[in-house]
């Protein structure tokens, strides 16, 4: 069942943008490790967030993330809906990257696919109302490619697409002079991210680097407010271990 746009609805938390994952950070047959932390806005919430990755020969990424809003603020565009203050969001997920072409002595042109599975949930302590949970499993194709600059400088732009495939559940918040009999809404939802990223890897020798990526994101699908989840900034840095 699909649903169309309502202003009610929570702000999208970007599971599948958290972060473009470049493979191509590191060269064919060497390994390594991203720890990366940073921060994502859009004008309907802003968030932090972290993510560590590990890379198996330059073609093989498994990546964790976290994120969680500014202070909680999950809600804080939409005063109509009566929310607590002691609510409180987050999101968890894995994903996995194959990357089918690498940046060579050659060709400086990358593809990969990523695939994704998040669970976002906003709970209460106290109660189950003023809640939701989201399940999101998704995925779509990375083209990057890698310029080097010199012995030190490596510049990485990222084009990607993302489907995804969403179930949620809702807690709907009773108002004080309204009785409502069900206030549970789940309901499963299609989403589609395209983002554009332009990293910048600055070697410090041979094993150790630091990775800044800005990014946009651009959003679309059921549930997702134009004015507030259309367009998404974000900003990354990590720090990169060759193995």
């Amino acid at each position: 069942m699909f649903f169309s746009h309502a202003k009610w609805i929570l702000p999208v938390i970007a599971a599948l943008s958290i972060a473009s994952a470049q493979v191509q950070l590191f060269e064919q047959d060497a390994s390594g490790l991203v720890v990366s932390v940073g921060s994502q806005w859009s004008p309907g919430i802003a968030e932090y967030m972290a993510d560590l990755e590990y890379n198996i020969e330059g073609r093989t990424t498994l990546g964790f993330k976290a994120m969680k809003p500014f202070a909680d603020t999950l809600f804080q565009n939409y005063s109509d809906a009566q929310l607590d203050k002691d609510l409180k969001a987050y999101l968890l997920g894995t994903y996995l990257i194959l990357e089918f072409v690498e940046p060579g002595l050659v060709n400086m042109f990358s593809f990969a696919m990523r695939f994704d599975f998040s669970y976002e949930g906003a709970q209460k302590e106290e109660t189950n109302f003023n809640s939701f949970t989201r399940m999101i499993l998704g995925g779509g194709p990375i083209f990057g490619f890698r310029f080097i600059l010199n012995d030190y400088v490596n510049l990485l732009p990222t084009l990607g697409y993302t489907f995804s495939y969403a179930k949620y559940h809702r807690d709907l918040i009773p108002k004080p002079t309204v009785q409502i009999k069900n206030p549970f809404v789940e309901g499963y939802v299609l989403w589609q991210d395209a983002y554009g990223a332009f990293a910048t890897q600055i070697q410090f020798d041979e094993l150790n680097s630091m990775l800044v990526e800005p990014k946009l994101t651009l959003k679309y699908g059921d549930l997702r407010d134009p004015a507030n989840d259309l367009f998404q900034l974000g900003l990354r840095v990590g720090y990169v271990r060759k193995f």
